[in-house]
């Protein structure tokens, strides 16, 4: 039985893959080294249509505008529309502290999407193999990772593809031979200061000593190792969706619970890498779980502990500090609730409602503007029903011992807001409010106001 050639097999693993359809608009990325030029031809040969596109990230000097050259020389070969960017590379990399790896890869996917987006492509084919698969396997194992890592490149990603995954270099490079298909070789893949190229220079060829099919036995370990993972992720989106709380925007994850798992850390691990928590901040976090008042920083997120709850929360941007309220409007939102005022006659049938949320003033004794902020050190209140014990005087009470007795989390405390009259706070909101300014006998006027989620 005749073997398939390289372009049968591509057309082959992307009709079984769906990871395409000739309807679609496609954009190639090409270097200008085989793997892509390949692919270029392939596309190519195979009836699709599709655009090139080319970063010159000028870091190899007249090198790289030949290769714009080259690619740009392809693009007519082929009559096919191109698009193409220069990139200052070493000073995007100095400017957000990456390593040169990172920094063009950056660049090369964003320039790839607004192209995409621009002009309305679907999707971004790049020329990654097997053997790039491979090597990113290893890579992320040399390096540290978790169970995602050893499934290696994704052949699908958001919308970028890799019709090429299926292939060794060994076929590409025998079918660029066969074709006749010139390229551009890029010497900086045999320094071996770099990891990537030590791994597929050094490491992979001592492996191939070893096992002569490494590729064969290594595209088989990716395959089940990618279905492992799928088995993997929905027993652990299992065990931390029954475990975790969500209120408003933050996540509560018990900790007795985390504690009694079988592979704590793992699930710890699973539940805080997303929010991109590493590895040293997960295992401290572990170390300290039933302590109280530690807090931990990623860029966007930080965990706040306390005895019972691992509290995930979003660094949001500094809110506004106080708000002050005229009397007139009726509506003041703030972080994540709203206040309603209202304004009526009193009735002395009236029966109130003792709810936290809710709280109701003798109007005459208010004066406006009144003041929103959070609670303060030092913060104090005559709470409603609180007298000394040797006289019938109202009693003073901190807001943050009134904070503590109502048993607030460090998370609950932060949030805390109190609602001031002049200088005199007259209600913690959610909790108590000032005995000072409580309906009376004498009162004619009320206000009533209503704390409620946004």
């Amino acid at each position: 039985m005749k073997a398939e050639t390289l372009s049968e097999k591509f057309k082959t693993f992307n009709l079984s893959e769906n990871l395409f359809s000739p309807g679609q608009k496609l954009l190639v990325a090409v270097s200008g080294g085989i793997d892509s030029v390949v692919l270029c031809d392939l596309f190519n040969k195979s009836g699709f249509e599709f655009t090139v596109i080319h970063c010159n990230f000028q870091l190899r000097g007249t090198e790289s505008d030949e290769d714009s050259l080259f690619v740009q020389a392809l693009t007519e070969k082929y009559n096919v529309a191109f698009y193409s960017e220069k990139f200052d590379t070493l000073k995007y990399q100095k400017d957000n502290q990456l390593s040169l790896e990172v920094a063009a890869r950056e660049l090369r996917y964003h320039y790839f999407e607004e192209i995409r987006k621009n002009f309305g492509y679907d999707l971004i084919a790049t020329g990654h193999h097997l053997n790039d698969n491979i090597e990113t396997v290893f890579f992320n194992l040399i390096k540290g990772t978790g169970i995602k890592g050893l499934t290696g490149i994704p052949l699908k990603n958001g919308k970028i593809i890799r019709p090429l995954l299926f292939a060794t270099r060994a076929e590409i490079e025998y079918y660029a031979k066969e074709n006749s298909i010139l390229y551009r070789k890029d010497v900086s893949n045999e320094n071996n200061t770099f990891d990537r190229n030590k791994i597929r220079n050094e490491i992979i060829p001592l492996m191939q000593n070893i096992n002569s099919s490494l590729e064969n036995t290594m595209a088989r370990n990716i395959k089940h190792l990618k279905e492992i993972a799928i088995i993997y992720q929905e027993q652990v989106k299992k065990k931390l969706s029954s475990l975790k709380q969500i209120k408003g925007n933050d996540i509560y994850l018990s900790v007795p619970a985390i504690l009694n798992l079988p592979a704590a850390a793992t699930y710890l691990h699973e539940f805080l890498h997303p929010f991109k928590f590493n590895e040293d901040q997960i295992h401290s976090i572990l170390l300290c779980l039933g302590e109280t008042g530690k807090v931990f920083y990623s860029e966007n997120y930080r965990v706040v502990l306390d005895r019972k709850n691992i509290i995930l929360t979003p660094i949001e941007k500094m809110e506004q500090s106080i708000i002050i309220i005229d009397g007139i409007t009726k509506t003041i939102p703030f972080k994540g609730y709203k206040l309603l005022l209202e304004f009526s006659n009193y009735n002395k049938q009236l029966k109130f409602n003792e709810s936290g949320s809710l709280t109701y003033f003798d109007a005459d004794t208010i004066s406006f503007p009144l003041i929103l902020r959070t609670w303060e050190k030092g913060d104090y209140l005559y709470p409603l029903g609180l007298t000394k014990k040797k006289s019938d005087k109202p009693g003073k009470k901190k807001v943050s011992d009134i904070l503590t007795n109502a048993k607030y989390n460090i998370l609950q405390k932060e949030n805390t807001k109190v609602l001031l009259c002049g200088e005199k706070i007259i209600w913690v909101l959610g909790l108590r409010q000032d005995g000072r300014f409580k309906i009376t006998e004498k009162t004619t006027r009320l206000l009533k106001i209503k704390m409620l989620p946004e």
